[in-house]
C-alpha cells in the first residue's frame, strides 16, 4: 500500500513525487511510490466497516490486512525489536515535523526551503538514487526513525492484537 497513487499520470503534480517512486526500465511510472503510509488500516478497517454476521471485517479481507502486517513488520522492522522504522519523513504523515530536524541535518528553526532541501530532496533523492533497496537505505543511515506515532500503542497494539486474531482465524 503506497503512500500517493500516481492516478493516470504520466508526469507527476510535483517534480519531487519522481523521487518517491521506484521506476523500472519497463515501467518508467509506477503506479504507486514506494513509500508507506502510517499502519492505521486495522483502526480504520475496525471504525469504517461494520460488522458482517459478528465478524470485525468482512472475511475476504482479513488474509490482505495479515498479509499487510506481516509485510510491514518484515521490510520496515529492521532491528527485529518490535518498531517499524519510517525511511522518509513523509512516511509518518506529518511531513516536515520539527523533531526530524536533527535527523535530517537542519537546524534553521522556522521552515524554509533549505528544509524542503533536506527532509524531502535529500531524503527521497538518496532513496531513489539507491532503487528503494531497504537493505541499502538502512546501512546508509540516513533517515531511520521509528516515530512515536508510526508505532504507537492503538496502530501497533491493534496490528499486533489483529494479527494474532488473523493468525487464528
Amino acid at each position: 500500500m503506497g503512500h500517493m497513487t500516481f492516478w493516470r499520470k504520466l508526469i507527476p503534480t510535483h517534480y519531487s513525487d519522481v523521487l518517491q517512486a521506484r521506476p523500472t526500465f519497463l515501467n518508467l511510472r509506477p503506479h504507486m511510490s514506494a513509500l508507506i503510509q502510517p499502519p492505521l488500516v486495522a483502526p480504520s478497517a475496525r471504525t469504517h466497516i461494520p460488522v458482517y454476521a459478528g465478524q470485525l471485517v468482512p472475511e475476504g479481507m482479513l488474509p490482505k490486512l495479515k498479509n499487510y502486517f506481516e509485510w510491514l513488520a518484515r521490510e520496515r522492522d529492521f532491528e527485529k525489536h518490535g518498531l517499524i522504522s519510517i525511511i522518509s519523513p513523509v512516511e509518518s504523515g506529518m511531513d516536515f515535523k520539527a523533531s526530524y530536524d536533527e535527523v535530517v541535518g537542519y537546524n534553521g528553526g522556522k521552515g524554509s526551503l533549505r528544509l524542503y532541501w533536506n527532509a524531502a530532496i535529500k531524503v527521497d533523492g538518496s532513496n531513489f538514487l539507491d532503487r528503494y533497496d531497504l537493505a541499502r537505505i538502512y546501512n546508509a543511515q540516513r533517515f531511520i526513525v521509528q516515530d512515536a506515532l508510526v508505532n504507537d500503542a492503538p496502530t501497533v497494539g491493534t496490528l499486533r492484537a489483529d494479527s494474532v486474531a488473523l493468525a487464528a482465524a
